[in-house]
């Protein structure tokens, strides 16, 4: 299938959203929620969205910088987010825990890129899979608690995520491009 329009522009452009959109949160957020859960969500967030802008630009950078480099601004930015959701619950943000869980996953993703490149992009994928299941559940949590359908709506956005990121595994392990 050939796309409209060009990849590595509309991957940059994401990226650039996701760096832009923790401020729209931050301004809403700030002083609503607790300062330290919402600022670990809007530097995930930006985290996040500098890695997609690192793979927007991979045709101009070293592969290390564009690949390993926006993996793990991910897999940090993922975590930070999960932490977020945690602290607005008053729970163990579980540091140590999410360290080793970023580490593990930014070395698997190392490995896979050594030997395989489908196996790589499936690791990456099954990766933000579970940290957006993670979020979703934080979130379905927080939602119940507090009665917040803010918190439900981001839940709901987090399993459609995680749901379309297994099944873009599954399609790309199946063989379809």
């Amino acid at each position: 299938m050939v796309l409209p329009f060009d990849g590595f522009t509309f991957v940059f452009i994401v990226g650039l959203l996701y760096s832009l959109m923790p401020l729209t949160v931050w301004t809403i957020l700030h002083g609503r929620h607790d300062r330290r859960a919402t600022g670990l969500w809007c530097w995930g967030a930006l985290l996040s969205g500098v890695g997609f802008m690192l793979v927007g630009l991979r045709s101009m950078l070293p592969h290390l910088v564009a690949y390993e480099t926006s993996a793990l601004l991910g897999y940090v930015g993922m975590a930070m987010r999960w932490a977020s959701l945690r602290r607005e619950r008053r729970r163990d943000c579980l540091p140590l825990r999410l360290v080793a869980l970023v580490l593990l996953a930014t070395v698997g993703y190392t490995v896979g890129d050594v030997y395989q490149e489908l196996l790589r992009i499936s690791l990456n994928l099954c990766v933000l899979a579970f940290g957006s299941a993670c979020i979703a559940y934080e979130g379905w949590q927080l939602a119940d608690e507090v009665r917040s359908r803010s918190a439900r709506m981001l839940a709901a956005a987090y399993v459609a995520l995680a749901v379309a990121l297994l099944l873009r595994t599954a399609t790309l392990l199946a063989g379809t491009p």
